[in-house]
């Protein structure tokens, strides 16, 4: 049974994903190693990459992890600006081989780039990616623990929903990549019950216990996350605001943002 067996080893897997954090994959600021990316250029692979996930109808798993990746080979690994997208599609191909059962084809991802990569590049940049991660691509993502905390915390999908929503629009910004992962889930999922208005102690005491973070340890990040959401979405980056404005995700994008008074 499934849920038997998520109940009687969830502790354990959740802390063995904070040790898996904590020990590798650790993603420091990088733009000023990347002089020919900025910000808002992640950001707008980060967006493309988020419109091709909904393209290949994949899982939120591999978007998270293809994140992940990114970030991970920029922190230790120059990208010229030209072969960016390539880099984007790459960790795509990567996580979605390593969290989907049919992932998309190569021919796919070189078509969705408008056919401006060719197979042997994707190939190269696929080995290349590989190798400076060390092959090692089993990396804890915000989802992963977003998933943990929203089960444990017995929140509603519209409440989870809107916390992926937080989450997700946290991967657009550079600001974020050296928040550790369980720590960007946890302010996501504080944020989303508070916007709900369903703000529950014995909720967020038990979030508390399971996380290892307390909510005071949490309010600068979520007031961050909060002013994030509050910004008017830039016209080239609109796909997930437009995503989650979607009836099939309760529309949440639509949900207010906290006032000042409300922190």
């Amino acid at each position: 049974d499934d849920d038997l067996f998520l109940s009687v080893y969830e502790n354990d897997i959740f802390n063995y994903m904070i040790a898996q954090e904590q020990k590798k994959f650790v993603v420091e600021e990088y733009m000023h190693r990347q002089p020919q990316i900025t910000p808002h250029m992640r950001a707008v692979l980060v967006d493309w990459m988020v419109e091709v996930q909904g393209n290949f109808e994949l899982s939120p798993e591999p978007l998270y992890l293809a994140v992940r990746l990114v970030d991970c080979f920029l922190s230790h690994s120059f990208c010229p600006r030209d072969t960016l997208q390539l880099l984007g599609a790459t960790a795509l191909l990567v996580a979605a081989k390593f969290e989907e059962y049919i992932p998309p084809y190569v021919d796919d991802f070189l078509y969705i780039c408008d056919d401006i990569y060719t197979r042997e590049e994707l190939l190269e940049m696929e080995k290349r990616v590989l190798y400076v991660l060390d092959f090692n691509v089993n990396i804890p993502t915000a989802h992963h623990f977003l998933c943990h905390l929203a089960k444990f915390g017995r929140v509603s999908r519209e409440t989870r929903l809107l916390a992926s929503y937080v989450c997700e629009s946290a991967q657009l910004e550079y600001q974020y990549v050296e928040v550790w992962p369980s720590g960007l889930a946890a302010a996501s999922l504080c944020l989303a019950l508070a916007m709900k208005d369903s703000l529950s102690w014995n909720r967020l005491k038990r979030m508390d216990v399971h996380s290892g973070y307390s909510v005071e340890a949490l309010a600068t990040l979520v007031t961050k996350l909060n002013e994030t959401l509050t910004q008017v979405p830039d016209e080239a980056l609109r796909v997930i605001h437009a995503k989650y404005s979607h009836t099939a995700f309760f529309e949440v994008a639509k949900t207010p943002s906290l006032t000042p008074a409300q922190l």
